[in-house]
This record gives structure tokens, sequence and C-alpha cells, in this order.
């Protein structure tokens, strides 16, 4: 799936860089400048069932709402530089193992957010329409929490730790455009220490 993003950002970048001349030369519009905005979606964490050994009992949550909160810079209306703040939302597991009269329930979540550093490259199809593509890096943290505890028996461990560290990610949108104001739909794919994050989120921008 990776792989299938990739080449469709590779494409629609080669489209958007083979047609700016020809843009250029019958637009003479120009929408350069600061914005910020803001999206709200869903995020998709890849999790390999067989590395968590779930008991008959287990069970995971692997989807969560996303938030961004983002500004960027247009150069024009083909290229612009992006930066944001990516709240993932988070992954949970349980469960559940019975041996004589003791169950033992264990619990995990983890909590991923990034800051993030993008080039997009857009090319209008209409004068409302924009198709673009995005690619960057993402600095990520992930605070885990594991709770183990014991029915029949005073026993509970609580632990927790953070890790961190950055990897690409690419991703393709399409944005309505009003005269200072836009909305965006798209989709991301992140790269978090070789495991997939997808996002799916709707967004507002403001064109100052």
């Amino acid at each position: 799936m990776k792989n299938n993003l990739i080449t469709s950002v590779i494409l629609t970048s080669s489209l958007i860089f083979s047609n700016v001349t020809y843009a250029n030369e019958s637009s003479g519009t120009s929408s350069d400048g600061f914005y910020v905005g803001a999206s709200l979606g869903q995020s998709s964490f890849d999790i390999d069932t067989e590395d968590l050994d779930l008991s008959s009992n287990g069970d995971y949550d692997d989807t969560d709402v996303s938030l961004k909160m983002l500004a960027g810079y247009s150069f024009n209306q083909y290229f612009s530089l992006e930066v944001s703040y990516v709240d993932f939302g988070q992954v949970a597991v349980t469960d559940n193992y019975s041996q004589s009269s003791v169950n033992v329930a264990v619990g995990m979540t983890s909590e991923l957010t990034g800051f993030t550093a993008s080039i997009i490259a857009g090319y209008p199809l209409s004068e409302e329409f924009t198709i673009y593509a995005k690619a960057g890096a993402n600095a990520w943290e992930a605070d885990t929490s594991v709770r183990t505890s014991a029915s029949g028996i005073d026993f509970e461990i609580n632990e927790s730790e953070t890790n961190d560290g950055t990897d690409v990610f690419v991703g393709l949108g399409l944005s309505y455009n009003f005269q200072s104001f836009s909305v965006r739909g798209e989709y991301e794919l992140y790269d978090i220490d070789g495991s997939d994050v997808g996002v799916l989120s709707v967004g507002a921008i403001y064109n100052f």
C-alpha cells in the first residue's frame, strides 16, 4: 500500500511539473502568501496481530480521531512549504489470561504525535479545484503505557515509555478554493519506525 501511494505521489508530481509552464502562460492568477489551517480526520494504525500474540480474549482498536494544526507559505499556486502539528490519537490493546483462580488483565495504549515539514506541489484543475501531492518528514513521539493487574491476588504493575524518531510521509489531496478560504480533503501515509499510519482528513485553510 505504501509503495502504491508513493508511486501515485511521484506520478502526480510529474504531471504537475510538466504542466506548470503551460498553466503559467494560460493563467495570470497568483496565490502567494502565508496561510494557516486545521483538519480533522481518522487515523488507521497498521498493527501486526501476530506480533501482539493475543489470546482468544484479546482485542485491539487500531483507529482513532486525528487532529492537525498547520501553517504554510505558498510561493504561487503550484508550490508551497508547510509545517504542522499532528495528533494521531492512540492505539489500544487489551487481553486477559486465566490460570487456576487468577485472572491476569493486560492493557496497553500508545499515543502518537508529530511535527511535520513538507513540500506541496499543486495543479489547478479549474478556478475552484486544485489537486496536489506532498512529501516530507515527520518528527514523531509515541507515549506508551502498559498496565498489568491480577484478580485474586494483590498485584498491579504500571509501566510507561516514550519513543521518538523522524521518518518520511507522503500524501495526495484535493482542495476547493474560495477567495481567501479553501477546503481540502487528503490522504496521508506516515512511516512510523517501520509501521504505517494512514490519515484520511478534511480541513479548512485561511489565506492571508
